[in-house]
């Protein structure tokens, strides 16, 4: 979640931002209320490290007033923290049970499940040996994922 400034996707841990201060958004003309974890907020981009955790006096408070935003745009930008996910820890779990699909007898309606979840994730799990070596011995892995891809196309 989040960048570092080359661009590249930062992992933030679940213990890291639940340990973190709370920051404080004061949002629209009514100045309403609105707090995140700090490290959540940080983890989106180098500006907003620096307005949550840097030396600004933002930062040192643990407030920013945001009076031009209204509340709804500020809510849609929030909503960005409900995907947060360890990562890994999914992908790992992602990875076993596609090549446990793969590699028995499973139901079809499992296997089309699991395939278009991870189709969802392909270019993160494509960075990882254990999917490009699944999809190297079965052929059957390989044309699922083109064919979950393609029908995600037509939607």
């Amino acid at each position: 979640m989040g960048t570092t400034g080359g661009g590249k996707q930062e992992v933030i841990s679940y213990a890291s931002f639940m340990s973190s201060k709370a920051f404080e958004f004061l949002v629209g003309p009514e100045k309403k209320p609105f707090i995140i974890h700090s490290e959540l907020v940080a983890s989106l981009s180098p500006v907003l490290q620096r307005l949550v955790k840097g030396e600004l006096k933002e930062a040192q408070k643990g407030s920013v007033v945001w009076e031009h935003v209204d509340e709804q745009t500020f809510i849609r930008f929030s909503h960005v923290f409900t995907e947060f996910r360890e990562w890994d820890d999914v992908a790992d779990i992602l990875v076993k049970l596609l090549r446990y699909c793969f590699e028995n007898d499973t139901p079809a309606e499992l296997r089309e499940f699991v395939v278009r979840y991870a189709v969802c994730h392909i270019e993160n799990l494509w960075e990882r040996t254990e999917i490009t070596e699944l999809a190297r011995t079965h052929a059957d892995f390989s044309s699922a994922i083109v064919e979950a891809m393609l029908y995600s196309l037509s939607w």
